[in-house]
Formats: C-alpha cells, sequence, structure tokens
C-alpha cells in the first residue's frame, strides 16, 4: 500500500462547498461487475441442493457477509418448509462455482473506473475499498480484476467489523484509517 507521509492532503470541494479528501470504493456491483456472476453461482449451487433462490431473493443478499447471508437464507427456506441443514454445503460449492468461473474468466470493471482511479491519483487523494467481502478476497477480487490492491491506501473487509450492511460500520472503518 501506499506509504502515508505528513504531507498535507489534498481536498476537494463539493459545488455546495463540502470539503472530501478520500473516496471510499465499495466493491461488488459498483467496482466490479460481480452481482451476475454471484447470483448465477449461488442459483446453481442452490438447485444442486434442490433449493433455489430467485432473483428477488438474491437481491437481499448483495452487499451482506457470510453470517447474513447464511440467516436470510436460512430464514426463506424455513418459510417454504426446506430444511436449510445443508447451507454450509451450497455456499462451499457456491464458491467452489465462482472460483471456477473467475479462473475461466476475469472479473469485468465497471465501465469509467479506471477513468476515475486515475483522476483520484492525479489530484492526489486517498483512496480506500471497503466491502463485506473478507478482506482476503477483496485482495483477490482486485487482481483478478487487474486491479493492483497496492494502488489502494487502506482495504476494509467485512470480516474486519461486527456489523455487516447494511450497518456502515465498514465504511467508517475505511475512513477512520
Amino acid at each position: 500500500m501506499p506509504e502515508l507521509t505528513d504531507q498535507p492532503i489534498a481536498q476537494k470541494h463539493l459545488k455546495d462547498g463540502r470539503a472530501y479528501s478520500a473516496i471510499i470504493f465499495d466493491m461488488d456491483g459498483l467496482m466490479l461487475d460481480t452481482e451476475l456472476i454471484e447470483r448465477q453461482v449461488w442459483q446453481q449451487a442452490a438447485k444442486e441442493f434442490n433449493y433455489s433462490i430467485s432473483h428477488e431473493e438474491f437481491a437481499q443478499l448483495v452487499g451482506r457477509t457470510e453470517p447474513s447471508v447464511k440467516k436470510i437464507l436460512t430464514n426463506i427456506w424455513i418459510k417454504r418448509n426446506e430444511d436449510p441443514k445443508y447451507f454450509d454445503d451450497v455456499l462451499k460449492l457456491k464458491k467452489s462455482y465462482y472460483q471456477d468461473f473467475i479462473y475461466h474468466n476475469k472479473i469485468p470493471i465497471k465501465e469509467g473506473l479506471l477513468d476515475l482511479l486515475s483522476w483520484i491519483k492525479e489530484v492526489k487523494l486517498f483512496k480506500a475499498v471497503a466491502s463485506s467481502s473478507k478482506r482476503q478476497l477483496v485482495i483477490e477480487r482486485l487482481t483478478l480484476a487487474n486491479l493492483s490492491p497496492d494502488d489502494f491506501d487502506v482495504i476494509v473487509g467485512g470480516d474486519e467489523v461486527n456489523r455487516g450492511k447494511p450497518a456502515p460500520d465498514i465504511f467508517l472503518l475505511a475512513a477512520q484509517r
């Protein structure tokens, strides 16, 4: 990661006069185009165990930590009188499908991201990634998308906070760091 120095922090101003000196990115769905991949591999893995996850149900999982996802899917499956005892197996298979996908395909980045990152570097703002994904997974996904984790001043993963989204904890920790 870039060295933090005692140099003055660059500040920019919004039209209403508020100042900012850093930009915090969420990763999945904002920087990286991973939500479609995630939905497909979740649905495929669930189907293998005779569960289902609709598009609407998957939308409830976006941005959540693994414990939160487990709670949501367990509740959904119980309401359908489906025994959620195979959740951990579904999760393991989902991860396997995801790894297989990214092994054969690159993780696509969102349009305009490289231009924005270039501008941030040019104007000397701090940049951080705050994601509900585990920190190590954030680093892996950035790398697989041909983005260097070392180009970010701070990376915060969902495994570094007590509360996942929708709580703001990951973003607050990134701002603090």
